[in-house]
């Protein structure tokens, strides 16, 4: 059998677990958070010297039959509150309750959004001033991520188009606007919500 590769990517240290169908060869290296390709890479070259007395990231990965990869970087951006302030733009208001359904959702609320949450109307007259009015205070608010939670997919599309008319592209490229239903089909708005305002929390992977 060929090298089994286990990767344990955590925010300190980064484990690497080889096993070669007999033997585990086990190394760690410092995690890299500004690129984890760094300390992936790194911990696998550091199982190469334990395998091969000598470094050969190359050599490995060719042995290798399967590369498997677990992280808690997630984790612990959520349990540390380190992501980014989350804008809420929601088009149901009762979403914004439903939200906070008891005391756990409550305090997930407040620590990832916050008072930054405003409604839309898509019925409204003045929608384009509106949204842009809005947009601006969510910004100014310290809002880094936007999502949108409509009703549908098309109101989320009319709404980001609105958006992306009326915003220079070096704003709504440093502020992303993003959409529940690309995150989720699901029909329960405030589930499919949660799963958004969680995974634009989270970083990328």
């Amino acid at each position: 059998m060929k090298h089994l590769i286990n990767i344990d990517n955590g925010g300190t240290l980064t484990d690497v677990c080889v096993w070669d169908g007999d033997q585990f060869s086990f190394t760690k290296t410092l995690t890299t958070p500004f690129d984890l390709s760094e300390c992936l890479f790194e911990g696998i070259a550091k199982a190469s010297a334990n395998l091969y007395d000598e470094r050969d990231l190359i050599r490995l990965l060719h042995e290798a039959d399967h590369i498997r990869y677990s992280t808690t970087q997630g984790t612990n951006v959520l349990v540390e509150r380190k992501g980014p302030s989350i804008g809420l733009l929601v088009e149901d208001p009762s979403v914004i309750d439903a939200m906070q359904s008891d005391d756990d959702h409550s305090t997930l609320f407040a620590d990832l959004i916050g008072t930054r949450v405003e409604t839309f109307n898509l019925s409204d007259d003045e929608l384009e001033f509106s949204l842009v009015q809005t947009v601006n205070k969510l910004t100014t608010d310290g809002a880094a991520r936007l999502v949108v939670v409509g009703s549908d997919t098309e109101s989320e599309r009319t709404v980001r188009n609105l958006l992306l008319r009326n915003f220079p592209r070096q704003l709504l490229g440093s502020v992303p606007v993003l959409c529940s239903w690309e995150f989720v089909d699901d029909a329960n708005d405030a589930r499919r919500a949660w799963s958004s305002v969680v995974n634009t929390f989270l970083p990328p992977p």
